[in-house]
């Protein structure tokens, strides 16, 4: 803080006003409320070595009836000091302003912070909607996957049964057709099992 403080009575006494000390401690990595609590510090010494004002030097002007011819002849062997404004009150004024800045300061870098958050957030809802609408996708395909392998197995199940059905139907054709040629084979073999028996007797 010393060190921050001798920074800012470097800059004061180069002639910069306080928007360009605050803004280039800034942009030397200080944060606003380092330089809001250096000034004010600085401030608050400033105003322990003000200076007593002429009232409070000269006292409130009680007994000056009696000293008048004194300092009518001791003003004829000085100047009179010229009249200043208080100097309490110029280190009072410039410390508002310095007040002033450095809050406008802090505020502008909270609002800085705050637009950054909703930046990130936005970012993270655009992300986190992205993303879900790419699960949505996967699971729809999926979807349609498992959809079109069902119906190809009913398909295949559905063919395997007509063909089941086929064959049944060519057993059972095939079936009567030997029944058919059998029976007269069948009638043929016993005639000729007669004719050899009587051939043998």
């Amino acid at each position: 803080m010393p060190g921050l403080q001798t920074k800012i009575s470097e800059l004061k006494r180069s002639g910069k006003q306080n928007s360009d000390i605050i803004e280039n401690l800034k942009k030397e990595g200080y944060k606003s409320q380092e330089i809001y609590d250096a000034m004010s510090n600085q401030e608050n010494s400033y105003s322990d070595l003000t200076p007593p004002t002429p009232s409070e030097e000269f006292g409130s002007g009680q007994g000056l009836d009696d000293e008048q011819p004194q300092m009518a002849q001791e003003e004829t062997n000085f100047i009179q000091p010229q009249k200043f404004p208080a100097p309490s009150r110029i280190p009072a004024r410039q410390g508002i302003e310095d007040m002033e800045e450095i809050a406008e300061s802090i505020i502008s870098e909270k609002i800085d912070e705050l637009n950054l958050n909703i930046n990130d957030f936005n970012m993270w809802k655009e992300k986190t909607t992205t993303e879900m609408e790419a699960v949505k996708q996967e699971i729809l395909r999926i979807r349609s996957h498992l959809e079109n392998l069902q119906a190809s197995m009913l398909g295949k199940v559905e063919d395997y049964r007509k063909s089941i059905s086929d064959v049944n139907i060519e057993v059972k054709t095939l079936s009567k057709v030997l029944e058919k040629i059998l029976q007269p084979l069948t009638e043929n073999v016993k005639e000729l099992s007669r004719i050899t028996e009587r051939l043998k007797k």
